[in-house]
């Protein structure tokens, strides 16, 4: 049994997938992965784990067709040559292009997982970006048509779909996000001094400007209030400026620590973690870390981010584009330090029960070999 497993971003083999994969092996099943721009440190470390690796050049926010359908025919001669028996593909522009590779050379078996709806279903003000995303919606329905299989992390993205006829409810299947590893993100002790943290790409969506502006608000009360951001621009249109963020730190609302490659030891100086996301979500990677390391979480009333909020419980939900109510919720946490441990023993609770990755692994192994 040979699989090929297709992503946009390679470090999300690693980050994501890795113990899929490693599951998969063990299980005595032959694994491609296929991303591009994999680094030396990405391409060791699945190559260690008895995954073949494969670059497969994409731009995964241009806009360009006809660079996009090169792509679609790179992906063709990778499926010809590797021959799987089953095509994996996730996030927008594998599903997309994978389903039509997949139709096209045959593949046994299609499954393609989306991790939230992304970009092509983003709101913007701009005519050519809403042509393009019509466009992309158009190839998507099309594509997930010839998928046996079409993955979702939250029953939002699920409900959506299906009122919308791009799956149906043979071939729809509802998974908690990507899992945790429990193992890995151990519950750690709340740090002695309070300290909010957002862990993001940095783009207009993920709601970085209100986590900036809720670190005005806050501080005004409590000056020793720490906000810190870990991000990285990914060349978006709607990216954030370094010249913004480098605003903010002039200012003293934020302490930018750029990107991590382990993020452990940041979220261990975290009293609460922050995500004020009105982006089309999964099921955001980050505020899983955050409920398995035992920390409160505010994030948007959005699908995907409130999967991982239990109301008054383990965090608070708040109105997309609000700092004013972000602030408030972490006021609420900086003032009363019996709420704050509650809610961060609630969140490692509700990683265990929900998202532990071995559960969620069992159940995406079954739906890829369309075992029982």
């Amino acid at each position: 049994m040979r699989i090929l497993v297709v992503a946009s971003f390679a470090e999300s083999l690693v980050r994501f997938r890795l113990d899929l994969l490693i599951l998969l092996r063990g299980r005595g099943v032959e694994v491609h992965a296929a991303a591009p721009n994999i680094s030396s440190d990405v391409r060791q470390t699945l190559e260690d784990e008895s995954v073949v690796v494969h670059e497969l050049p994409l731009d995964r926010n241009g806009s360009n067709p006809l660079r996009d359908f090169g792509y679609c025919g790179k992906l063709c001669s990778l499926v010809r040559n590797t021959r799987p028996d089953i095509l994996f593909c996730y996030t927008l522009k594998p599903v997309i292009y994978g389903g039509i590779a997949g139709r096209f050379c045959g593949v046994p078996r299609v499954v393609s997982m989306l991790t939230g709806l992304g970009s092509a279903f983003s709101s913007s003000e701009r005519l050519l970006v809403q042509s393009t995303r019509l466009v992309a919606r158009q190839i998507l329905k099309r594509s997930l048509r010839y998928a046996d299989e079409v993955i979702v992390q939250n029953p939002d993205d699920k409900k959506f779909l299906l009122a919308s006829r791009y799956v149906n409810q043979r071939n729809v299947q509802l998974v908690n996000g990507s899992g945790i590893n429990l193992e890995f993100f151990k519950k750690r002790p709340l740090p002695n001094s309070f300290a909010a943290l957002m862990i993001s790409r940095l783009i207009e969506e993920k709601g970085v400007r209100e986590f900036a502006g809720a670190a005005k608000i806050v501080r005004e009360k409590y000056p020793s209030a720490r906000f810190i951001l870990v991000g990285w621009p990914d060349g978006a249109d709607n990216s954030i400026s370094q010249e913004e963020i480098e605003a903010w730190c002039g200012q003293g609302l934020i302490d930018f620590r750029g990107r991590l490659a382990d993020v452990r030891s940041v979220l261990a100086e975290a009293s609460v973690v922050v995500l004020p996301s009105y982006y089309p979500e999964g099921t955001p990677r980050t505020l899983l870390e955050a409920l398995a390391t035992g920390r409160a979480v505010v994030t948007c009333d959005m699908p995907g981010c409130r999967e991982t909020v239990v109301e008054n419980e383990n965090g608070f939900l708040v109105a997309p584009k609000s700092a004013e109510e972000v602030g408030r919720s972490i006021v609420k946490l900086a003032e009363n330090s019996i709420l704050l441990e509650d809610m961060a023993n609630k969140s490692r609770e509700l990683a265990e029960s929900k998202f532990d990755v071995k559960d969620i692994n069992e159940q995406m192994f079954k739906i890829l070999l369309d075992a029982e």
